[in-house]
């Protein structure tokens, strides 16, 4: 998501999407998470009940935080009737000019567009 021109507090929120434990654990290992907070103001994990281990709210926090994960990204989990759910909301790590998100904004469309025409997508 990206903030509008008019916003006081301009943001960029990823979302990093987990369907099994051992993505989820390999990318925390392999720390691939901190790509992603390079870009953006605010990040989230969002994963299947599976993905975290079917563990309480509690368990998760402690579990992620045992790993190294930052306490600053969000944790969404899907439910089975395909609906998110935030355990926990994410905090704004970083601040970022509207400039960079209009600057931001068109490399991501170029991208699309070039993957597009090559008949990637």
């Amino acid at each position: 998501g990206i903030s509008k021109p008019h916003a006081k507090n301009h943001r960029i929120t990823i979302i990093e999407v987990k369907r099994t434990r051992s993505d989820l654990l390999q990318d925390i290992r392999t720390k691939k998470y901190l790509k992603y907070e390079a870009q953006a103001t605010h990040c989230y994990i969002a994963g299947t009940a599976e993905a975290f281990g079917n563990k309480t709210t509690n368990q998760i926090y402690v579990d992620l935080k045992s790993r190294g994960f930052p306490d600053y990204w969000g944790i969404l989990i899907f439910n089975p009737r395909n609906r998110l759910h935030c355990l926990r909301s994410a905090r704004a790590h970083r601040r970022i000019t509207y400039t960079k998100i209009k600057s931001l904004t068109r490399k991501i469309a170029k991208s699309f567009c070039y993957r597009a025409l090559q008949g990637r997508i």
